[in-house]
């Protein structure tokens, strides 16, 4: 029986489609690996209860927030393993509300390129300083 001799285009279709699915499952496996970071992990810059809004007159959700390795992991609560998201957070900023109204001194806000992102508010002002300043860090090499 003569033997099939597959054409070229086939035989390069055939790795093209190899390699994207190669590619898309690399691609599956970080973006999987980014939101698998447990709630309570013991290596990371900071977590804890914050609350978050889009905006200082939009409503406000209570969310477990934990940075680890300059990504902000957000989760529903403390016990969660899996993130709800996760933000890298080099090239965003972060600076205080500047304000003397006591209840501002415990929000912060997140900038990316000069746009509002988020604004955080923590129980505390030592706390909210605390925050701010792992920001600062995790938003820099």
């Amino acid at each position: 029986a003569p033997r099939e001799i597959p054409c070229m285009c086939t035989y390069l279709a055939n790795k093209l489609i190899h390699s994207c699915t190669k590619y898309k499952e690399k691609l599956q496996s970080a973006h999987y690996c980014l939101f698998q970071v447990s709630a309570n992990t013991g290596a990371s810059s900071m977590s804890g209860y914050l609350y978050r809004s889009k905006g200082i007159k939009k409503p406000w959700k209570r969310l477990w927030f934990v940075i680890q390795e300059k990504v902000l992991y957000t989760y529903a609560a403390s016990e969660d393993v899996a993130a709800l998201e996760s933000q890298p957070l080099l090239g965003f900023t972060v600076s205080e509300v500047q304000d003397d109204l006591p209840e501002l001194k415990v929000m912060f806000q997140l900038f990316h390129k000069r746009t509002l992102f988020y604004v955080f508010k923590a129980d505390d002002p030592h706390t909210a300083r605390r925050w701010v300043e792992v920001f600062q860090e995790a938003t820099v090499l």
